[in-house]
């Protein structure tokens, strides 16, 4: 847990706070000298743009090209948290096969 002393109103600049850590046995803290560091910049997560394909004719293979855009145009790595049985999605390139 980090307990930063910034301003939450702009969270921008340098931070200062203690490290702590859980452990099974309850909080403990790790050291008590304060650290300094920089706040990561904001990461947007990618959109996608495209509109997948709902309907696929009895028999044949569905296929759904991803497209989407990072915002920091950052590389997407495309995956799928939950799918049926055999549906797989290509990484790099947001292909959805089934």
């Amino acid at each position: 847990m980090l307990a930063p002393l910034a301003d939450l109103e702009n969270p921008a600049g340098v931070i200062y706070g203690h490290l702590y850590a859980n452990s099974w046995n309850g909080p403990m803290q790790i050291n008590s000298v304060p650290f300094v560091g920089d706040l990561p910049e904001s990461n947007e997560p990618p959109v996608i743009i495209s509109l997948p394909v709902v309907a696929t004719p009895e028999r044949e293979d569905y296929l759904y090209q991803v497209e989407a855009v990072d915002p920091e145009e950052q590389p997407i790595l495309y995956s799928l948290d939950l799918a049926p049985a055999g549906m797989t999605i290509d990484p790099a390139a947001g292909l959805i096969n089934s």
